[in-house]
């Protein structure tokens, strides 16, 4: 019993951290949209529509993985979390030298 409260905790919390990722993916695309295609003549896309397309080039440009342990799959993705932040931190900079 006590295993299978383990797991579901385990389980809970990848899918947290996949929702997580995917809003974060969502919110970042669209304010690096906003801030390095809008200026070059396309239309803004909101969140929802990021959201979108950073899942459709997820599943595009994802390799499938032996399966390991649930451990290592919340630390790949606790990983890719802050990969994520810290690029966008990079490109919020950037962004101040592309202004219009």
């Amino acid at each position: 019993m006590k295993n299978a409260s383990v797991g579901l905790v385990v389980i809970l919390g990848i899918v947290g951290l996949l929702v997580a990722l995917c809003l974060l993916n969502g919110f970042m695309l669209s304010y690096m949209w906003a801030w390095f295609i809008v200026p070059l003549g396309a239309p803004p896309i909101g969140v929802l529509h990021a959201i979108g397309i950073g899942i459709l080039v997820s599943v595009l440009t994802s390799e499938a993985s032996p399966g390991g342990q649930d451990e290592d799959a919340i630390q790949k993705m606790l990983g890719k979390l802050f990969a994520k932040l810290a690029v966008f931190g990079i490109a919020w900079a950037v962004s101040f030298g592309v202004a219009a």
